[in-house]
């Protein structure tokens, strides 16, 4: 009964990596380990085989090579991480060293920016300072006027 629940299990996994991968081999083999799931002394005879098939020295080699193989695709998506990392250290001391130089550029720039707006807060004070109301003048008495025998009050012909 075990070996039956091994059998249903791997032909499990075979008819969800079919419906996502296609193929034609994993249905013939979901239908194989369906079969020695329902029939117990196939199943036996299956598992039997695959034990003396893979204690066989090369067939043994040959899953190492392929374990190794599979390991290997993943060395590239180790290496990207590890260079992703040290892009980001990297990244981190140049923003550092931005945030650093930006701080000592702020303080003058903060200067400047408040003397900036205190000039214009006493130019808008000194506009809306109320002033003093303008005094009346008596009018000014005009100059005497010129008489009309005075010689220089002729014409004057060009």
């Amino acid at each position: 009964m075990h070996n039956s629940r091994i059998c249903l299990g791997l032909a499990a996994a075979a008819g969800v990596s079919w419906l996502i991968a296609g193929g034609w081999l994993m249905p013939a083999l979901c239908g194989l380990l369906l079969i020695c799931a329902a029939h117990r002394p196939t199943c036996e005879q299956m598992l039997a085989a695959c034990a003396q098939v893979w204690m066989r020295t090369p067939w043994r080699a040959a899953l190492v090579v392929v374990g190794a193989l599979v390991i290997w695709q993943l060395v590239g998506v180790e290496l990207a991480l590890l260079m992703a990392g040290d892009v980001l250290a990297y990244i981190e001391v140049f923003v550092a060293v931005q945030l650093i130089a930006a701080r000592a550029r702020w303080t003058p720039m903060k200067q400047a920016a408040v003397a900036r707006v205190r000039t214009a807060l006493f130019d808008l004070r000194a506009r809306l300072r109320p002033r003093a109301p303008r005094r009346i003048r008596p009018p000014r008495r005009s100059p005497p006027g010129r008489d009309a025998d005075d010689a220089a009050g002729g014409w004057a012909i060009a």
